[in-house]
């Protein structure tokens, strides 16, 4: 499993233009950049712990083989709906395309 950092789309518009920012302004501060990291990095902590949450939950759905989570799980609710498996599955389906 290999992730590439820099397709993340938050690196360049957001993390270079603030950096960038701070430094054309580092004048007007007024507070120092070690500050203004603590205090984002202590309001980003909780998201980016439910946003890693969900991408190894996404890499775990996106494997392919009978052994991945997605095929045990669609096997083990067809199972156990029989017949029913049919109304359910537009909802396993909208659930599946919201997380790829």
């Amino acid at each position: 499993w290999k992730y590439e950092f820099l397709y993340l789309p938050f690196i360049m518009p957001f993390v270079l233009v603030s950096l960038f920012t701070m430094f054309i302004f580092r004048k007007d501060l007024q507070r120092t950049p070690r500050e203004i990291v603590g205090v984002v990095t202590g309001r980003l902590a909780n998201p980016a712990i439910a946003l890693l949450g969900a991408l190894c939950l996404v890499q775990l759905l996106l494997k392919i083989d009978t052994a991945a989570p997605a095929y045990i799980l669609g096997t083990v609710l067809a199972d156990w709906f029989k017949q029913g498996f049919i109304v359910i599955t537009p909802l396993l389906g909208a659930l599946g395309s919201f997380f790829s």
